[in-house]
């Protein structure tokens, strides 16, 4: 078992990711949390929502049982919103389906906005290299689900961080 704690082991993870994917995940994973978790990354003055994300995440200020919450929480969100569909070829392959399909429709949707033709081309034209970068982000991230955040681990830290709590 690691001795990185869980907080600094996601934190490493994160800034090892490109920017693109940071900030995906920052967005992907804000959306739902937003509301439920009365947390507003847009407000953070000066810093990326990527930034401001990991800030919110890795806050160690926090008691250990609201860090580990907080950490199963964006784990499951992780897991469920982005890596199952962008972490896999299937999930790219189904994802480059749709879009197609959106270039198929969008001449014949007098609502489509202006413009996003060109938009979907282009998010076609970027799919093989950001589909190689998605599948290696979650390959690291199941990685670190196996490890540094993975129930053992967690409950592990907890533990520790009660022991030290009472040294």
């Amino acid at each position: 078992m690691s001795t990185i704690s869980p907080l600094d082991a996601f934190g490493e993870w994160f800034e090892s990711l490109p920017i693109s994917v940071r900030e995906d995940i920052s967005f992907l994973s804000y959306i739902p949390l937003q509301k439920l978790l009365k947390v507003d990354i847009d407000t953070f003055d000066s810093k990326t929502r990527s930034d401001a994300f990991l800030d919110w995440v890795i806050n160690k200020e926090e008691s250990y049982f609201t860090t580990v919450g907080k950490l199963l929480i964006i784990r499951s969100c992780i897991d469920f919103f982005i890596m199952q569909k962008r972490g896999t070829a299937e999930g790219w392959d189904e994802t480059k389906r749709d879009h197609e399909l959106m270039l198929e429709k969008i001449p014949n949707d007098p609502k489509a906005p202006d413009g996003i033709e060109e938009t979907v081309r282009g998010m076609l034209e970027k799919m093989p290299f950001r589909s190689k970068q998605w599948i290696k982000a979650a390959e690291t991230w199941k990685n670190l689900c196996d490890s540094n955040l993975s129930d053992e681990a967690l409950h592990a830290w907890m533990d520790l961080q009660l022991i030290n709590r009472q040294n």
